[in-house]
């Protein structure tokens, strides 16, 4: 049994054609929110792997429910079996999202 927990602090704002940013910035800032041995231990992870629970932090919001959502239909699309777990009430106006 394998726990993971994968988290990203922080917002990266990514604009394009921005006449007030640095697309370089922002570029550099996707390219380094996980390292490359991380991504590498998540594909041997996901691989091997053949049911996977997925939680979101507590009072989800729909950034939340959204990237926990996205990473079980990524899963399925692969053949895994997926339960998504969400430790307590969400939003009413998110209702719909949650199948």
């Amino acid at each position: 049994r394998i726990i993971l927990n994968i988290s990203v602090s922080g917002r990266v704002n990514w604009r394009n054609g921005c006449a007030n940013c640095n697309n370089n910035l922002n570029d550099a800032m996707i390219k380094n929110i996980f390292r490359e041995v991380d991504i590498e231990q998540l594909k041997l992870i996901i691989d091997e792997g053949s049911f996977f629970v997925l939680t979101c932090h507590a009072g989800p919001d729909g950034d939340a429910l959204g990237s926990t959502l996205g990473m079980a239909h990524y899963l399925k699309a692969l053949g895994k079996e997926t339960l998504v777990v969400v430790p307590d009430a969400y939003p009413d106006f998110l209702a719909w999202i949650m199948p």
